[in-house]
This record gives C-alpha cells, structure tokens and sequence, in this order.
C-alpha cells in the first residue's frame, strides 16, 4: 500500500509542478510579447513623430518668410499708384527741381534726348537724372504741363515720338517731354534749351 500510494502522488506532484511551470513560462511569454508590442509600437510613434517634424520644419521655416517679409518691409515696397499720380509727381519733382525723385519713377533704362545736341540715347536711371538735373538747372519755373498750352499741344503735333504723355515748357522757353511704358514708368525724357527750336 505504501509504494501504490508513493506512486500515486509522485504523478500527482508531477503534473502539479509541470502546470504550474507552464503556467509561469506562459506568463513571462505573454509579458514579453507585450513588452515587445509596446516597445515597437512606443518606437514606431516616435519615428513617425520624428518624421513629421521633420516633413513639417521646412514647411513652418519656408513659409513664414513670404508672409511676414511683406509686413516687415512695408517701407521700402514700391507704393502703387494710377497713372494720374505718375504724371502729377512727374511734374512736381520737374517744377521743384527734386530731380532725383524721378528715380524710382523710370524704367531701368532710360533713352534721353536733348535736341540740338549729339546728346544722348540709352541711360541708366542715375544717369538720366543726373542729365535731367543738369540740363534743366537753367530752367525758371513755373512751368505749364497742361495740354491746351498752344505750345505743348503745337510740339506734340510736330514730335508725336518725342513729346506725347507729359510736355511741359517753362517761363524761360524750356521744354521738356516725357513718355511712359506700359507700366506707366518714363522710358523717354526729351528736353530742349527753347520750344522755339521746335516750333516757330
């Protein structure tokens, strides 16, 4: 009966150990299977997130500098006028002798004309202010602009190519005359010592 006994609970504490051993074996899988999704799915998030940053870094530093560039330098941006104003600062920086305000009021380049002279043909801005300024430092004002002056609407007649957009002649016999580009900037400056040269 003792031996029987003996090995009956041999198999019986067998079996028990070996149950519970799978049993702990399962769980320390199980917790590493979870460890592992865990893990990959924390190191996953995190090269995504990276990635996205770093698809998006360019985007936020690109961006901003268009936008925030026309805020910052509204100062130095060209004002936009209509060609009324053109003309009507045209003129005022003739009759003041603020010559070099027509600088940002030409084309790049600018074909000066002084009759009477082998003068001049295609100038830069600076240098056609420079010529406007010293060939119009003689010129007294007032100056008259308007086009039923019998003498302007006489030189436009006669020198459609020269004397079109903007004629002016002076209280001394100077005249001047200028012609703007389809952008209404001047690309023509003619100018003479007297109408006189022009028109009798």
């Amino acid at each position: 009966m003792t031996e029987f006994n003996q090995n009956e609970q041999i198999p019986v504490q067998t079996a028990g150990k070996s149950s519970s051993m799978k049993f702990f074996l399962f769980g320390f899988l199980f917790a590493l299977i979870l460890i592992a999704i865990g893990g990959g799915a924390y190191f996953i998030g995190q090269k995504q997130a990276d990635n996205n940053n770093l698809e998006t870094t360019p985007k936020a530093v690109a961006t901003p500098a268009p936008t925030k560039s026309p805020t910052a330098n509204i100062s130095s941006q060209e004002e936009v006028l209509t060609p009324d104003q053109i003309k009507s600062r045209i003129i005022e920086a003739i009759e003041k002798k603020e010559f070099e305000k027509l600088s940002g009021l030409m084309e790049s380049e600018v074909t000066v004309i002084l009759h009477a002279t082998e003068c001049c043909g295609p100038m830069t801005k600076s240098e056609a202010v420079d010529q406007t300024k010293s060939y119009l430092a003689q010129a007294v004002s007032p100056w008259d602009f308007s086009d039923s002056n019998p003498i302007n609407s006489a030189v436009k007649e006669a020198y459609p190519q020269n004397y079109n957009d903007i004629v002016g002649n002076s209280k001394n016999e100077y005249l001047i005359g200028i012609e703007l580009s389809d952008d209404n900037k001047i690309q023509r400056i003619a100018m003479s010592v007297s109408y006189k040269l022009l028109i009798q």
